[in-house]
C-alpha cells in the first residue's frame, strides 16, 4: 500500500533536493571560469549570482534535516521527480538573465528541455550566445542525458545514508553493468567523460589556433581549485564546522594567490589593474 508523505518524509526529500542544488551551484563554476578566461564579464556576473543562489538555497534545504537517514522507495521517487523541476529552475537563472530569452518562463522551458534532452530550444539569436552560456547549456544537457541521479551517485554527493538502489531504480533504470549500483553509475560517468574528452581534443586545438586569448595556466589552476573549495567549505560549515572552516580558509588563500598573480602577469585572466 502506498502511504502518504509525512513531515519527516518532506524533510528528508528537501534535504536531498538541497544536496542536488548545492551540487548544481558547484558545477556553475565551470561556465564562470569559462567566462573569466575568455573575458566575458557580463556572463560571469550572471553565473556568480546564480551560483550564490543555488548554494544558499541548497544549504538551507540541507539543514532541514542534517542526518536524513536511509531513503525508502517512496522518498526516492519524490526526490527524483522533483529534481528535474528544482534543478531546472535554478539552471534557468543565468539563462533567464541573458538577452536570449523573452521571459523567465522561456528560459525555464529551455533549461528543462536541456535536462530532459528533449532537444527543443526557444532561445533567440542563439548563434551569438556567449561561450559561458553555451558551456552551461552543454553541461546541463550532458548531466540530464546521463541522468541527474546517476551523476550525483557517481560523485557520492548523497552520502552513505542514501539508499542507492532506490535512487537508481527511481530514475527508471534497472540494468546493472556492474554488480554494485554505485559502481555502475561511476562506470557510466567515466565512460561518457572519456568519450567527451576524446571528441573535445580537436575542438580545443582548433579554438586555441583561432583565438587570441592567451591562457595563464597557473592562474587557471588557482581559480579552478579555489572556487570549488570555497563553495565546498561554505556547504560543510553547517554540518562539519572544522572541515568547512579549513576548506574555506585554504580556498581564500588560493583565491588571494590568484588575485596577486593577476597583478603581476602581462596577460591576466581577470584584469584587476
Amino acid at each position: 500500500m502506498w502511504q502518504r508523505y509525512s513531515l519527516y518524509d518532506f524533510r528528508v526529500i528537501c534535504h536531498y533536493l538541497g544536496v542536488l542544488l548545492f551540487f548544481t551551484g558547484l558545477i556553475m563554476i565551470v561556465p564562470l571560469v569559462t567566462a573569466l578566461v575568455l573575458g566575458e564579464y557580463e556572463p560571469a556576473s550572471r553565473y556568480l549570482l546564480s551560483m550564490g543562489a543555488s548554494v544558499t538555497v541548497g544549504s538551507l534545504m540541507r539543514m532541514l534535516r542534517i542526518a536524513p537517514g536511509r531513503l525508502n522507495r517512496q522518498q526516492a521517487v519524490a526526490v527524483t521527480s522533483f529534481a528535474w523541476l528544482v534543478v531546472g529552475l535554478f539552471a534557468a537563472i543565468p539563462l533567464g538573465l541573458s538577452s536570449h530569452y523573452n521571459s523567465p518562463i522561456d528560459a525555464l522551458f529551455d533549461a528543462v528541455s536541456l535536462i530532459t534532452t528533449t532537444g527543443v530550444s526557444i532561445a533567440s539569436n542563439a548563434d551569438h550566445m556567449s561561450y559561458a552560456d553555451n558551456m552551461w547549456r552543454f553541461i546541463v544537457s550532458y548531466a540530464g542525458g546521463l541522468g541527474l541521479i546517476v551523476v550525483a551517485m557517481s560523485f557520492g554527493i548523497f552520502g552513505a545514508g542514501a539508499s542507492n538502489s532506490s535512487l537508481y531504480e527511481s530514475e527508471g533504470r534497472s540494468e546493472h553493468v556492474l554488480p554494485n549500483v554505485v559502481q555502475t553509475a561511476k562506470f557510466i560517468l567515466k565512460f561518457s567523460v572519456a568519450v567527451v574528452a576524446v571528441a573535445g581534443v580537436p575542438v580545443v586545438r582548433d579554438f586555441a589556433k583561432t583565438s587570441d586569448v592567451k591562457l595563464d595556466f597557473p592562474s587557471l589552476g588557482l581559480a579552478m581549485l579555489g572556487l570549488p573549495l570555497f563553495v565546498y567549505g561554505l556547504g560543510e560549515i553547517s554540518s562539519n564546522p572544522l572541515v568547512g572552516l579549513v576548506a574555506t580558509l585554504v580556498s581564500l588563500g588560493l583565491l588571494l594567490a590568484f588575485a596577486l598573480r593577476q597583478e603581476r602577469i602581462d596577460n591576466p585572466i581577470l584584469n584587476m589593474r
